[in-house]
């Protein structure tokens, strides 16, 4: 009985589990990774004449996203030369930009912007980057009340007063 209803042969999230779900976006997420992002990048570069981080560069505007875009970029790079930036002390961040723009043959007079854009995007993933390490670094060392450093930092900053649920003692 075909009445108004058409079978459909498509993948329907309903028809897998849930661990076949995951097999399933896990397969397609080493697909992309290893097969499809490169061809993609290669096209886009062959259409546009622009490397994915220039392309990053023109579309996004000044902020956080363009940021975080180039940091997945040069984090998903075959290139370790890429890899290493998103790494690079804040002294070599220049050093860096010269590198990436000789990997990825970018002519600094076509393209002048680039350079100084990538340059502020890798201060700003740097820098978090040790901010992050040095906050993990403090929350790592346990808090002694026999040690007056301690103590002194703690009377210093008065850290009671900020905690406005706590009764400072």
């Amino acid at each position: 009985d075909g009445e108004g209803k058409a079978e459909c042969c498509l993948w329907t999230p309903a028809q897998y589990s849930l661990p076949d779900q995951k097999m399933i976006i896990h397969l397609w997420s080493y697909l992309y990774k290893h097969v499809f992002r490169f061809w993609v990048k290669w096209i886009l570069r062959q259409l546009t004449g622009k490397c994915e981080l220039q392309r990053i560069c023109d579309g996004s505007k000044k902020s956080s996203e363009r940021t975080l875009r180039i940091e997945h970029s040069l984090e998903s790079s075959k290139s370790k030369v890429l890899q290493s930036a998103v790494h690079s002390p804040e002294d070599e961040v220049k050093k860096y930009v010269a590198l990436i723009m000789k990997e990825k043959k970018i002519d600094i007079h076509k393209d002048t912007g680039f350079a100084l854009k990538l340059q502020m995007c890798l201060l700003q993933i740097t820098g978090y980057k040790k901010l992050y390490s040095d906050v993990e670094d403090l929350r790592k060392c346990p808090y002694n009340s026999n040690n007056k450093e301690h103590e002194k930092e703690l009377i210093e900053k008065n850290i009671y007063a900020a905690l406005e649920f706590v009764d400072a003692p």
